[in-house]
């Protein structure tokens, strides 16, 4: 019978130094705020191939989820920490927003909400709800401070509400170029758990689309490599 390691975590992780010098049959127990996971070595290689291939997992060394993915589920052997973090109050509004009128963002904040909970129940989460994905994405934009949450460059909020669908087939891109840093709601993972959003501005989402942080990382540096090699002066 293979050892068990066991670590803590704020949510399901898998990191490098504690998971890869395991034989095949030996156990990591992760004990989380999501839950308490255990699952063999050889569970984690064939259910997880994705996180082993991650640049966060063998680079940095901790691949973590946001939320949980479906197919960790058949891990899960205990209950989850209860959480006693304070969660925004989609009233109370970031002090970045104090030029944007609340009532501005209160109605973009609730589109947003009811666009998403849509695509999401059309890919088969009959659990998601408005109000939910509104606080999700309300407290989004609280721990973004305003700026993108890819690049870390600023966004500009007074562009909320502001792009016009007929402006737009008559301006065409150069219309669109206006809106690059108007803020956009980004989902974390495929929409089938507990929402997670981050957000970044219309360029950088319609850039990254639906690739995971990883994936969008890899195609950028395929970018910078191949522009580097032949542009090279």
């Amino acid at each position: 019978m293979g050892k068990t390691i066991t670590y803590t975590h704020t949510r399901l992780a898998f990191i490098r130094d504690e998971i890869e010098p395991l034989e095949v049959f030996d156990t990591i127990r992760i004990e989380s705020n999501m839950g308490v996971f255990e699952l063999t070595k050889a569970q984690f290689i064939a259910t997880f191939p994705n996180v082993r291939q991650s640049f966060s997992y063998t680079h940095n060394g901790c691949y973590h989820y946001p939320t949980l993915p479906g197919k960790a589920r058949q891990f899960l052997v205990g209950a989850a920490k209860p959480s006693s973090a304070k969660k925004p109050n989609e009233q109370d509004h970031p002090p970045f927003l104090s030029h944007i009128d609340k009532a501005v963002y209160l109605r973009w904040l609730n589109r947003k909400a009811i666009a998403h909970v849509i695509r999401d129940k059309k890919r088969g989460n009959e659990n998601a709800s408005r109000a939910e994905y509104k606080a999700a994405i309300h407290a989004a934009v609280v721990n973004s401070g305003g700026v993108d949450a890819y690049t870390g460059q600023p966004l500009d909020w007074t562009l909320l509400s502001k792009y016009n669908n007929e402006e737009s087939e008559s301006g065409r891109r150069t219309y669109k170029k206006q809106f690059a840093n108007l803020p956009t709601v980004d989902h974390v993972d495929d929409g089938l758990g507990a929402p997670d959003f981050r957000i970044c501005s219309w360029r950088i989402n319609d850039s990254k689309h639906d690739l995971t942080l990883d994936e969008f990382i890899e195609v950028c540096k395929a970018v910078l490599d191949y522009q580097g090699k032949n542009h090279a002066g």
